[in-house]
């Protein structure tokens, strides 16, 4: 399936110089909404999900690790993304206790110069 990158950003890669930022969404199944970007200040998105624009906050450093199983004709039957989140707002508690048990996370790419052009979506 064809990734869809809106004009702006796309004009803004073919660029010269990128200005992008990394950034996360977690939304529990409580429905508690946290975010978080990779970037030095905060950067307020919307992501077309329905919970309209909201900050991400620059509290994240993450590692991350993906990889893609591919068919016999090179079509991906399943993939894995893994990263681990840094952050004073998610307590070893409430991991034990399951509440992220089942939580949407979505990942994308921003121009943070820009907001407004859009987002690269890498993973929901």
């Amino acid at each position: 399936m064809a990734r869809t990158i809106p004009a702006a950003i796309q004009a803004h890669l073919n660029g010269g110089s990128l200005t992008l930022a990394f950034c996360m969404k977690v939304k529990r199944r409580d429905a508690t909404v946290m975010t978080f970007t990779d970037h030095d200040v905060s950067i307020d998105a919307d992501i077309g999900d329905g919970d309209g624009s909201l900050s991400y906050q620059p509290n994240l450093s993450f590692v991350s690790r993906s990889s893609v199983k591919t068919g016999s004709h090179m079509d991906v039957d399943s993939g894995d993304a893994e990263a681990v989140l840094d952050s004073a707002s998610i307590s070893e508690e409430d991991l034990i206790a399951g509440i992220y048990d089942d939580a949407t996370i979505w990942a994308f790419l921003i121009n943070w110069a820009s907001p407004g052009d859009g987002i690269i979506k890498l993973r929901k």
